[in-house]
């Protein structure tokens, strides 16, 4: 694991701008998700990856926080929204596989119902 690796992931734990919204139990596991992200990057731009992954994983904090409040559909717009982030990210994380990020990315409306 190189300097820089260690040093982002280090940042993702320690920025509590990422988890305030979340139980401790919620709060492991969107670290631990982003801490694999960081750990399994493939592609060619790690800084701006490591800097634009807290941003993906506050959305999440936020809407956790502000779900209760939100209309069914806000809900939904916020997190086709979030959805869209990740495949963002997705696709900067593997520059051979751009296309199957995008298809691998589809069936995520399914589970939009879960509000």
């Amino acid at each position: 694991m190189t300097n820089q690796l260690k040093q982002a992931i280090e940042q993702l734990y320690e920025n509590e701008s990422l988890t305030s919204a979340l139980t401790d139990e919620s709060a492991k596991l969107l670290l631990s998700w982003g801490e694999q992200q960081l750990q399994t990057y493939k592609g060619n731009r790690p800084q701006e990856f490591a800097e634009q992954l807290p941003q993906l994983l506050r959305g999440v904090n936020r809407l956790v926080e502000q779900h209760a409040d939100m209309a069914e559909a806000d809900l939904i717009k916020n997190l086709l929204n979030l959805a869209e982030q990740a495949i963002q990210l997705g696709q900067q994380n593997s520059t051979v596989e751009q296309t199957s990020n995008k298809q691998d990315a589809r069936p995520m409306k399914k589970g939009a119902k879960n509000a």
